[in-house]
């Protein structure tokens, strides 16, 4: 009984530290400005969810990033927000709405893709769409304050962004499965 408390124990205390870095990474997306910046910070949040999900099920995955979001937005409500010396009002809330809704879409689609694909396959394409959502959502937003032109181009760098740091982060985590099995297997 001592032995499943124990790993009982071990998995909360994971739990918790993976939530606690959702949140840190939730509240240092509104802190940079540069998009490869962000774009880096939402990758790392992203991946950190999915693995949440594949230790302890989509529906903690889902309960870290609204806990997250809910704090986040506690902290930062009255943020001011300037992009080229510009006040954006209402930017904190489309972001946070706009991780909210990319990591439900991501979330699910990882876990769909479980019986299908091997975990790296479906981080990847999981992750591809997290930007794609969170990209369009922002979109939206920016719309109402840039030009169409100017929309598209952050659009476009977002999620290139955002693509290629999810490319390398697999392609890491590929090389050090494999060099763990063949290190294991000495």
């Amino acid at each position: 009984m001592n032995k499943i408390l124990n790993k009982l124990s071990k998995s909360n205390r994971l739990y918790v530290l993976l939530t606690a870095s959702v949140l840190g990474f939730t509240l240092l997306l509104n802190f940079y400005t540069k998009i490869s910046e962000c774009s880096l910070i939402f990758t790392f949040m992203a991946l950190t969810l999915n693995m949440v999900s594949f230790l302890h099920g989509t529906k903690k995955a889902m309960k870290s990033i609204i806990l997250a979001v809910i704090i986040s937005f506690a902290l930062m409500w009255n943020l001011k927000y300037y992009i080229q010396g510009e006040l954006i009002n209402g930017l904190v809330f489309a972001s946070l709405l706009s991780v909210l809704i990319s990591s439900y879409v991501g979330l699910n689609l990882f876990s769909k893709l479980e019986l299908k694909y091997n975990f790296y396959i479906r981080n990847f394409v999981s992750l591809v769409a997290y930007a794609l959502v969170d990209g369009a959502v922002m979109s939206l937003f920016f719309i109402n304050i840039f030009s169409i032109n100017r929309v598209v181009s952050i659009f476009t760098y977002e999620v290139a962004y955002k693509c290629v740091y999810a490319f390398i982060a697999c392609v890491c985590g590929v090389v050090i499965s494999y060099l763990h099995k063949q290190f294991k297997a000495v």
